[in-house]
């Protein structure tokens, strides 16, 4: 499996607040060293994916001394409204 991280995140559109696509990084091997090289931006879709196949994916900072990765990375689903009747996390199991 792979490492990857995410060091920036923004709003799919003016329309929508919640970020929906994020700055990815791959941890691979080069002639001089291990590196992180960048992907650009993904959308969630493509962060799913990665967590599903089963890669190892952190939260990373960028700075002039590179990049310091963070806490692992996880995915939940919400409710896109506050006002409901059918909560998530009130849901049977069966």
């Amino acid at each position: 499996m792979n490492k990857y991280c995410i060091t920036a995140a923004r709003p799919m559109d003016a329309e929508h607040h919640v970020n929906s696509e994020f700055w990815l990084w791959r941890y691979e091997e080069r002639p001089e060293g291990m590196k992180w090289i960048s992907q650009g931006w993904k959308r969630v879709s493509t962060i799913a994916a990665l967590l599903e196949a089963g890669h190892e994916l952190l939260t990373a900072k960028r700075g002039s001394g590179g990049i310091r990765t963070g806490a692992a990375v996880e995915l939940e689903l919400r409710i896109s409204h506050n006002e409901t009747e059918y909560k998530i996390s009130e849901m049977p199991d069966e």
